[in-house]
């Protein structure tokens, strides 16, 4: 059974990368410079962002809560996930983590 689940999340993450392979790196890495964020039009389909956004309500799938405005930044809030995260999140998070680009840069801290 263990080696099920783990094919199966191979697999999406495989899917995963090559979704993340059709973003144009360069234009995402200008806009995170211009804007600070970048937005992947493309990465998931509207039924999976659907699908997340319908999992906000439930406070159980989460380990924190972060109120923007309590900490000087604006407005809004957001949460993290507990383990184990949702199937969709386990399979992006290793394909983008594996992206070279300007977020390895952003981890470093040294802008290179």
């Amino acid at each position: 059974m263990e080696a099920m689940i783990r094919e199966k999340t191979d697999s999406a993450t495989s899917d995963m990368a090559d979704r993340l392979g059709t973003i144009d790196w360069e234009a995402a890495d200008h806009e995170l410079d211009r804007n600070g964020c970048a937005v992947f039009r493309q990465l998931l389909s509207a039924r999976e962002c659907e699908a997340m956004a319908e999992l906000y309500p439930q406070e159980a799938l989460f380990r924190s809560r972060v109120v923007m405005a309590r900490h000087g930044f604006g407005l809004g809030e957001y949460k993290y996930f507990a383990y184990p995260t949702p199937p969709l999140i386990t399979a992006l998070r290793p394909a983008l983590c594996a992206v070279p680009g300007p977020r390895q840069s952003l981890e470093r801290g040294d802008g290179t």
